[in-house]
């Protein structure tokens, strides 16, 4: 997957709620799906098992997206510095790979793992 489309395709499997201010004016998405339509039901339908899986999760996840929606449709200027913010620190990171490739995909990896193991935790505590 082309790496600047993983920021709207992991919203996408979260169900467009893990960057609900980066995504609450334009949602990028939509045009992810228009793009990779494959990718989009592959990534919907994992939402749909996660969703089915741990269901409380799912309706926090909602909640959420709702509160930064509202937020966001009271007080857009708020949200406009926000997403500008998070644009500024994702290009910084972009710069920051591209002059040291190795030590940016050894934070991924370190990133991945922390992310497993809550995924493990979280697991362990629905059970």
């Amino acid at each position: 997957m082309n790496r600047w489309m993983r920021p709207a395709a992991t919203a996408l499997f979260l169900g467009a709620f893990a960057l609900p201010l980066a995504h609450a004016q334009e949602p990028s998405h939509e045009g992810f799906c228009k793009d990779n339509p494959a990718k989009c039901a592959e990534f919907k339908a994992r939402h749909e098992k996660m969703c089915a899986e741990n269901p409380e999760r799912c309706e926090k996840m909602k909640a959420r997206h709702a509160e930064m929606k509202a937020k966001c449709e009271a007080n857009p200027e708020e949200c406009a510095r926000k997403k500008a913010q998070w644009k500024e620190r994702r290009e910084a990171m972009r710069e920051k790979c591209k002059a040291d490739p190795a030590a940016c995909e050894a934070r991924k990896e370190e990133f991945r793992q922390k992310r497993e193991e809550r995924r493990k935790a979280r697991a362990s505590q629905s059970q």
